[in-house]
């Protein structure tokens, strides 16, 4: 049950405690630790886009590379390109004065063989890589380090549109 009180939201499931949060803050789902790279742009999952001119995101495609069907996709794959084009927010983990609001543009293999790593890697195009404000060194090897955080761009159930399917 979700209920909304004013300016908290309070959440609340059976065996949970009760937990408050900030209506202003924004929920970030997923969490990559690990440093996330700029992908080159051309013609991938969601059709052809310019990496160095569109801010966007490469999600997870599935462990299945060789023979992608719907019921074997991450986020997206050749045969379920229904999240390409939903928008997500993303920001450097804990800095949320990093946030920017960017589109789905394509999908990565990531090496991931099962959702746990796989759905919560990102990559992102050059654009946003650069949007990201990279140190010297993150931008000599091509990586954001300190993790990013991101979620579907549908908190509250304010965009439905933007909800992953």
């Amino acid at each position: 049950m979700l209920t909304l009180h004013l300016h908290f939201l309070q959440f609340t499931h059976p065996g949970a405690s009760k937990a408050k949060r900030s209506v202003a803050d924004l929920e970030r789902r997923y969490v990559t630790p690990k440093p996330s790279f700029a992908v080159g742009g051309g013609t991938g999952t969601c059709g052809f886009y310019n990496s160095t001119t569109e801010a966007g995101v490469c999600l997870w495609n599935g462990a299945e590379q060789n023979n992608p069907t719907i019921d074997t996709a991450g986020w997206l794959n050749g045969a379920k390109t229904s999240n390409c084009g939903k928008r997500i927010y993303i920001q450097r983990t804990g800095k949320p004065e990093t946030r920017q609001y960017v589109k789905v543009l394509d999908g990565c293999y990531f090496g991931a063989t099962s959702p746990k790593p796989g759905c919560s890697k990102v990559g992102l195009t050059i654009q946003l890589f650069n949007l990201f404000k990279p140190t010297e060194k993150e931008n000599q090897d091509g990586l954001i380090y300190g993790g990013l955080s991101w979620q579907f761009d549908n908190t509250l159930n304010t965009s439905p549109q933007q909800a992953p399917v």
